[in-house]
């Protein structure tokens, strides 16, 4: 009988219910996986609940403990800790163990994507907006930035389309729609990228400039400002003359998208 088919957590159980009635055995590492994702449960959008959190992690460490030799329970741990725990040198050492343990080809392809990932992610803290990253790192920068411009651009047409002097209701509602469909594209997309180039004064700016304009939030607004103003204090004056002039055609572009 398959994993799977022993499993009957998802849909007829309780949030509280004991491991051994989830499943009767656990044969395999990826067994492991399969209830600890079992256990999400999230609060909002973004935000797991901790209870939850603690609970996956019981079982991670309970599979570790059936499976200390296997490379991708070891793997597993090591994505938990990163994306989940958010320990992100703890979890690059543990990928370091589980190359130890003799790893399958699937194994190091998830090593290898984990250290591109690590190197991206250290390129995108120390991003000072292109100016130190490689050839790689740079174009998928700029594949970032022009799609958070483009939803932020898309989220400002969507709201001027309300400028009208008669707007029937009909009409205001799938508006109102359409522009908390746009608007919640935009916060998307920013904060993923906000996550990998956090310390790019430019995208921090428009985001910024996203909360006053988008989301009507000027003091959620000015603490980004502020931010952009220390990550940009440190950065050469040729480097900055060059995105301070591309950041102002950005906002340009935005501007009279708003105001035509």
């Amino acid at each position: 009988m398959s994993f799977i088919a022993r499993c009957s957590y998802p849909r007829n159980k309780q949030p509280n219910v004991p491991l051994h009635d989830v499943c009767q055995n656990l044969d395999d590492p990826r067994d492991v996986e399969i209830v600890a994702r079992c256990c999400r449960v999230w609060t909002d959008g973004y935000t797991l609940a901790p209870e939850a959190v603690a609970k996956a992690q019981s079982v991670i460490k309970a599979g570790l403990a059936m499976f200390p030799s296997s490379a991708y329970m070891v793997l597993l741990h090591a994505n938990f800790m990163i994306d989940v725990l958010g320990v992100t040198q703890s979890g690059g050492r543990r990928i370091e163990d589980a190359r130890k343990l003799n790893p399958g080809i699937m194994c190091r392809f998830i090593s290898f994507v984990r250290q591109q990932q690590a190197t991206q992610r250290a390129a995108g803290h120390n991003a000072n907006d292109g100016a130190s990253m490689d050839l790689l790192g740079y174009v998928e920068y700029q594949r970032k930035q022009r799609m958070v411009v483009r939803l932020h651009r898309e989220a400002l047409q969507a709201m001027k389309l309300l400028d009208a002097h008669t707007v029937s209701f009909t009409r205001m509602a799938r508006l109102l729609g359409k522009i908390e469909g746009s608007v919640s594209q935009a916060q998307t997309a920013y904060r993923v990228c906000l996550e990998n180039y956090g310390s790019s004064p430019k995208l921090v700016r428009l985001y910024g400039k996203f909360l006053e304009g988008c989301k009507y939030d000027p003091w959620g607004a000015q603490e980004y400002y502020t931010e952009a103003d220390r990550e940009s204090g440190g950065r050469s004056g040729t480097w900055a003359c060059h995105y301070c002039c591309h950041y102002c055609v950005l906002l340009c572009e935005l501007a009279r998208t708003f105001m035509a």
